[in-house]
């Protein structure tokens, strides 16, 4: 199992870097970049929903359902909170920095 890990993470780490590149060759080759970003999205979301499935197939709905209100709560509450700090200067000199350790949290 430990192994498996190891050989899928490498694999994985090696795709980081490569999708602005594969995007910037198919724009330059005469590609929409409508028509990137659609294709690219997909392989995203393929990621995404069978993430859930392979966790936990009984409970995929529920897992996709609560993952995705953590990432939509994480984003309305951090924007709302970094918008109050920088509006009223919680600490006055620090806001802007301040505002930056709400996404260290």
């Amino acid at each position: 199992m430990a192994i498996g890990g190891l050989i899928s993470n490498r694999n994985f780490g090696s795709l980081i870097g490569s999708g602005g590149w594969i995007a910037d060759t198919l724009v330059s080759r005469g590609l929409s970049i409508t028509a990137v970003r659609k294709g690219s999205d997909a392989f995203s979301q393929s990621g995404l929903y069978s993430n859930h499935q392979d966790i936990g197939p009984r409970y995929a709905g529920v897992l996709l359902g609560l993952s995705n209100t953590a990432g939509v709560l994480a984003g309305v509450f951090g924007t709302a909170a970094t918008g109050y700090i920088l509006q009223r200067g919680v600490l006055e000199e620090y806001s802007f920095r301040s505002s930056w350790l709400l996404v260290k949290i």
